[in-house]
């Protein structure tokens, strides 16, 4: 944004200077154009220099400021001392390019109006006769037409991007966050966490069996399994809490303000809700495993393989549970 307010500027500024020093009509008032080519200068010089930290209305400033100076153009190029016509009003259409990209409508809006505004005292100050009625609606139209096109198109495109980027950032089959974006919301917490001192804990979660589902039901039922895993997460996380599919049935929470005990208490909750799924409805298990930052690692790899490896002992326990063969009462004595 201000790289290429910085490049209009100082356009404005060599065209201006080209105009001085190439002939012109004796008409033209050096002066005035030599302050336009000044102040166009020194906003280029601006926003090279201070324009990547400038707030919002200060560039509605610079863009009002290029308004007064093309207005300055246009007093000072020789028609109200009887020259021809410069067709500067042109220069108008630069502005508003700019401010309906950049500026949002109601911004633009506001230009605009200051465009039609301005131009209106230089036709007064210039007095072009019986064509200023006719020229005031061309220019204004002109830049009234741009200015909606422009934002329209601008808009569009920044629609276009926000879709993009949900869409770099979403699962597509549950809705959830991705790697991509829990790995962005790791780094956010962490410099959260540092900065204010508090803490975090990170689960892993695993549906179980879901080969055996896909192999015995298809691949349909399995989509349909990794579906309820998010559901519940949905249904039980807080608002603050962060969770995403990370593969193909394993899923990542960033749960802030918790310890081990509270992370404990959220993964049994999960597991719990699926097994109490309906009658007609597949029974699905949950294996999951708990990281807290320090003891397990600080970097997210190290964290994520302590809590990785948390889960699969948890598994690993579940099924040697399974496999464990019941103790049998012996029968009791039969009478001689």
């Amino acid at each position: 944004m201000a790289r290429f307010g910085a490049t209009l500027f100082g356009a404005a500024a060599f065209v201006t200077l080209l105009g001085l020093i190439f002939p012109h009509q004796r008409e033209v008032d050096v002066l005035g154009l030599d302050i336009v080519m000044g102040g166009a200068t020194a906003i280029a010089l601006s926003l090279v220099l201070w324009g990547e930290r400038m707030p919002h209305w200060a560039y509605m400033l610079v863009v009002a400021l290029g308004t007064a100076l093309i207005s300055l153009a246009i007093v000072s190029n020789g028609e109200r001392h009887g020259g021809a016509a410069g067709g500067d009003e042109m220069y108008y259409l630069w502005v508003v390019l700019y401010a309906a990209y950049y500026l949002g409508r109601a911004s633009t809006a506001v230009q605009v109006a200051f465009v039609a505004a301005c131009y209106t005292v230089v036709l007064a100050i210039v007095n072009p006769g019986d064509v200023a009625t006719s020229r005031w609606l061309t220019t204004v139209g002109l830049v009234v037409g741009t200015a909606v096109v422009v934002r329209l198109l601008s808009e569009r495109v920044e629609r276009l991007v926000a879709s993009l980027q949900a869409a770099a950032h979403t699962d597509s089959l549950t809705g959830l966050a991705n790697r991509l974006a829990f790995e962005d919301a790791y780094r956010r917490e962490v410099a959260r966490s540092a900065r204010y001192g508090t803490h975090f804990a990170l689960l892993l979660a695993d549906l179980d069996r879901l080969k055996e589902i896909n192999d015995r039901y298809g691949h349909a039922a399995g989509d349909e399994a990794i579906c309820a895993v998010a559901s519940v997460l949905r249904r039980t996380l807080r608002a603050a809490d962060f969770a995403a599919r990370i593969g193909g049935d394993e899923f990542a929470v960033l749960l802030p303000s918790s310890d081990a005990v509270g992370a404990k208490l959220l993964g049994d909750r999960i597991a719990h809700s699926l097994c109490e799924r309906g009658p007609d409805e597949l029974p699905l298990g949950l294996s999951y495993g708990i990281a807290i930052p320090g003891g397990d690692g600080e970097a997210m790899d190290d964290l994520m393989r302590s809590a990785d490896d948390a889960l699969y002992a948890s598994k690993n326990a579940a099924r040697a549970g399974r496999a464990r063969p019941q103790s049998r009462q012996p029968a009791p004595a039969q009478p001689a």
